[in-house]
C-alpha cells in the first residue's frame, strides 16, 4: 500500500451569529487540489489520486472521487466507509472492478463509474 499523498487536519469554526459549526476534516492533496470534508458530502476531485486515502472519516454518507486515477477497485475497498450511500468514481482510469469491491456498503443507493476504460467485469463485482 503506498503512503497517503494527503493529511487531515481538523478546523473549528465560528459563524458570525455566533452559531458554531464543526468542520471534520480538510484534507489538501497534491497539485494544489484540495479534498474538502464539510461533515456531509467528502469531495476528493482532481488530484491526480491513485487510491482513495485511508484517513477519510468512517462515518461519511456521500464521496466525490471524480477525475482521479483509481485504475482498479480492490476487493472490500470502501468497507471502511460503511455509511456511504452515494458514491461518483467518475473520470478514473478504472479498468478493472475486482469481485465484492462494495461489499459492506448496505447503505448504498447511487454509485456513478462513468466515463472509465473498464475492460474486466467479473462475477461478484457489484456483490456485496
Amino acid at each position: 500500500m503506498h503512503s497517503n499523498p494527503c493529511s487531515t487536519a481538523s478546523i473549528s469554526s465560528t459563524t458570525t451569529t455566533s452559531i458554531s459549526s464543526s468542520i471534520s476534516s480538510s484534507i489538501s492533496c497534491q497539485q494544489q487540489q484540495i479534498c474538502i470534508a464539510l461533515l456531509q458530502p467528502v469531495i476528493c476531485n482532481g488530484a491526480g489520486l491513485k487510491e482513495i486515502p485511508s484517513d477519510l472519516p468512517p462515518d461519511i454518507e456521500e464521496l466525490s472521487f471524480t477525475r482521479n486515477a483509481l485504475a482498479v477497485l480492490t476487493t472490500d475497498m470502501f468497507r471502511p466507509w460503511r455509511k456511504l450511500r452515494v458514491l461518483s468514481l467518475n473520470g478514473n482510469h478504472i479498468r478493472d472492478i475486482k469481485p465484492f469491491a462494495f461489499r459492506g456498503l448496505g447503505h448504498l443507493k447511487e454509485i456513478s463509474i462513468q466515463n472509465n476504460p473498464l475492460t474486466e467485469l467479473p462475477q461478484f463485482s457489484f456483490a456485496g
